[in-house]
């Protein structure tokens, strides 16, 4: 995870699917707009590493992704909370 700001961008593996083309790294960021959450946070799609089922990304390359590399879609419910971590 990486957080810049207000948002935060998420690297993990994919455990389980019923799509086998879709066992990759996954890559997703959100984003916290204050309170409430709805209709305000944003969340973004889920974005593989690429279509190959024979490679495996790393889900660490989310580090090397800008805060707003993903588009980001304004929620209709809940709260997203994003809070900068210790040095």
């Amino acid at each position: 995870m990486k957080v810049v700001g207000n948002i935060a961008v998420f690297g993990g593996t994919t455990k389980r699917t019923n799509d086998p083309n879709l066992v990759d790294a996954v890559f997703f960021s959100v984003q916290d707009n204050g309170e409430p959450g709805k209709d305000r946070d944003k969340i973004s799609s889920v974005f593989f590493w690429d279509d190959d089922p024979l490679t495996q990304g790393d889900p660490q390359a989310c580090l090397l992704t800008g805060a707003l590399d993903f588009p980001l879609e304004t929620i209709e419910a809940g709260n997203i909370q994003v809070r900068p971590t210790a040095p």
